[in-house]
């Protein structure tokens, strides 16, 4: 256990607040277990405009233990400017939920574990990579264990554009089973440049030996 880091401050707010965007630069959790949530959706006013998250890099990862989740809840656009990952070498990924009342423009995303974890992306517009990619990977022992199954990939979106080199993968070395790729977009799905793709290989896994050696 950990004790918390808790603020009680006494401010007053004189600025009137005119937007509802949140701007944050990197996020780094390093406790087990942990989780990052971001929204602008708890108790809003809605009488602002705006309503765009911005992140740069968040961090989740462990060498041991369960990886962090991370929830971000946009009532506009959500844009990662950096890589999300909430793997861990010696214990399962850590969750990933992206809700955006529009657009999602996200950077690399990752849970690789002895099992990736779950991760979602739901738009009421647009989801667009560009040479980027999504990934839950399990790695685990070659001793079979029943009923062991990898983190599925879930993107609902009005529309899913891949360009450049970008793809979403579910995949596993081992003997878990992978999870599940469910993608639903009402509008379209556009795929344009080399290796675009949605898959379901461990031999995609980009940079996979680079994680394996850390």
């Amino acid at each position: 256990e950990f004790a918390p880091n808790i603020c009680s401050c006494n401010r007053s707010l004189t600025d009137t607040p005119t937007s509802a965007d949140i701007t944050i630069g990197n996020i780094t959790v390093s406790a087990t277990d942990g989780l990052v949530l971001v929204t602008n959706q708890y108790q809003p006013n809605t009488a602002l405009a705006g309503g765009v998250i911005q992140v740069g890099k968040i961090d989740t990862s462990r060498l041991a233990g369960k990886g962090g989740d991370v929830v971000i809840d946009s009532r506009n656009r959500i844009a990662l400017s950096d890589t999300l990952s909430t793997s861990s070498l010696r214990g399962n990924g850590g969750n990933i939920t992206l809700l955006a009342a529009s657009d999602i423009n996200p950077a690399n995303i990752t849970s690789i574990g002895q099992l990736g974890g779950n991760i979602t992306l739901t738009s009421n517009g647009t989801i667009s990579l560009d040479n980027h990619f999504i990934l839950s990977g399990s790695i685990t022992s070659s001793t079979p264990t029943p009923g062991l199954k990898g983190g599925d990939i879930n993107v609902n979106s009005r529309s899913l554009s891949l360009t450049n080199g970008s793809r979403i993968i579910t995949a596993t070395l081992g003997t878990a089973t992978g999870g599940n790729l469910n993608v639903s977009a009402s509008q379209s799905i556009a795929l344009s440049g080399t290796d675009d793709g949605l898959l379901s290989d461990a031999r995609t896994i980009p940079q996979f030996d680079s994680f394996l050696a850390t």
